[in-house]
């Protein structure tokens, strides 16, 4: 991943330092994988302490990426706007604790941070479980599913054969 860049986070926060960037199309390996296609995203990060004294990074991304429909396996348009904070953990003990809490999440504050890899990280997290476009926007109606499936499943030669006998 080429458009990276490396942090301290525990410094990135005590200075409440901030960052935009912006990470080209399919410049993120592991989500090249999972989507059709994306846009490029842009993101801000800034660090910051929240209310308890505790060490954040808040990170704000936007971007678009395609996925595929699970109703009629259409191309399917997906808005990312992610804006999320990330308590700093100093070590594994304090990141067991954060995670325990549900209404926490929580990243390692490991000397060097890769902004990158946390970028994609956040979206692969956020990627909807089974993307559908909404109720009545589907392009295909149920006959062509049930015709494309059954091209694709390999028992139907044999289904034909035992038409023939």
């Amino acid at each position: 991943m080429e458009n990276t860049f490396i942090i301290d986070p525990l410094s990135f926060a005590r200075n409440k330092e901030v960052r935009h960037g912006k990470i080209a199309e399919n410049g993120l390996d592991r989500l090249r994988e999972l989507v059709d296609r994306d846009e490029g995203f842009v993101f801000v990060i800034e660090g910051d302490s929240d209310k308890l004294g505790r060490p954040i990074l808040r990170l704000q991304i936007k971007g678009k990426i395609v996925v595929q429909c699970q109703r009629c396996l259409d191309k399917l348009d997906h808005e990312i706007d992610i804006d999320t904070f990330l308590i700093l953990a100093r070590n594994a003990r304090e990141l067991e604790l954060y995670d325990a809490d549900n209404t926490i999440d929580a990243v390692l504050a490991l000397q060097e941070l890769d902004v990158g890899a946390l970028v994609e990280d956040e979206i692969i997290l956020s990627l909807p479980i089974s993307p559908r476009h909404q109720e009545g926007v589907c392009n295909t109606d149920i006959q062509s599913i049930l015709k494309r499936e059954q091209k694709v499943n390999s028992f139907s030669s044999l289904l034909s054969l035992k038409q023939i006998h």
